[in-house]
């Protein structure tokens, strides 16, 4: 955990609280009532924290089996971080969209194993470099990264993958503004120029980031790189949704994700061969 940036803010705020004058840390006892309402929310096995460097609160997530993201509840960002230095919290994901899960949730492979396995890998270049949360059902994004091309040649590269997983941690972030987040209908109205509000200046940034990636995607492509990319809706399922024909979501998506690709790199810039 040395890497994760959040154990880093916690030690330096231990370490200022250490100055002339401050009191003893045994006087100011963490919210246990709030530790055991996170621990409970997390508990099951297919739950994840998410956390930002932008935003206050970090929210609490469930991966139903159905690739449907619920969301739990809200924690303020300086209790999550103290759970992540007592070592409460592990960190299965770090980076710009930090991801942490329960440390008595994870569970060695087998007696021989030194640490816990939190990632899986997949044998597809566009997704082995990304790790997967353990025990997490398959995006709709894992699935076709997977399938082949007539030539042999991959249906989604790697950079259209980092495309639509940056879309995906840009829509979770937006979402935890408000407790009940935006609705679907919400964010589609976003695509056709309408806009959404928030109650701080950081808050309407957040927001922002999402609604202008939406109205570069268009009506047309935004449907469905919600439903796939931000609420992990099956290519299938969203056909019917739809009232589309059969096998033609996976064209329209790729044709998104490419959208979506040029988008980050025209506005955001691609860093060290990754895309935001």
């Amino acid at each position: 955990m040395q890497g994760d940036p959040e154990v880093k803010a916690a030690l330096a705020k231990l370490k200022s609280a250490r100055g002339e004058g401050a009191e003893p840390a045994s006087s100011c006892p963490p919210d246990q009532s709030l530790n055991k309402n996170v621990i409970n929310l997390l508990e099951p096995k297919n739950a994840v924290l998410v956390m930002s460097e932008n935003v206050e609160m970090a929210g609490i997530f469930l991966i139903s089996s159905e690739s449907e993201l619920q969301k739990l509840g809200l924690v303020p960002r300086a209790h999550a971080q103290s759970m992540i230095a007592s070592g409460a919290l592990y960190c299965v994901s770090a980076g710009r969209l930090s991801r942490y899960v329960l440390a008595s949730n994870l569970q060695p492979q087998n007696e021989c194993a030194e640490a816990p396995q939190a990632f899986q890998t997949r044998p597809n270049p566009a997704i082995e470099t990304e790790p997967v949360f353990k025990g997490s059902p398959e995006t709709p994004l894992m699935t076709l990264a997977r399938r082949r091309n007539k030539d042999g040649s991959y249906f989604l590269t790697r950079a259209l993958v980092a495309a639509g997983n940056r879309f995906h941690d840009d829509f979770e972030i937006a979402q935890t503004v408000r407790p009940d987040g935006f609705s679907h209908e919400d964010w589609l109205r976003c695509a056709s120029g309408a806009a959404l509000s928030g109650d701080s200046e950081k808050q309407q940034l957040l927001i922002e980031r999402v609604a202008a990636t939406l109205r570069d995607l268009g009506p047309e492509l935004s449907d469905i790189s919600l439903r796939c990319c931000c609420y992990l809706d099956g290519i299938e399922l969203s056909e019917q949704s739809l009232g589309w024909s059969a096998r033609s979501g996976k064209v329209v998506l790729r044709i998104a994700l490419q959208r979506l690709k040029r988008y980050y790199e025209s506005y955001i810039g691609v860093e060290n061969g990754r895309i935001g």
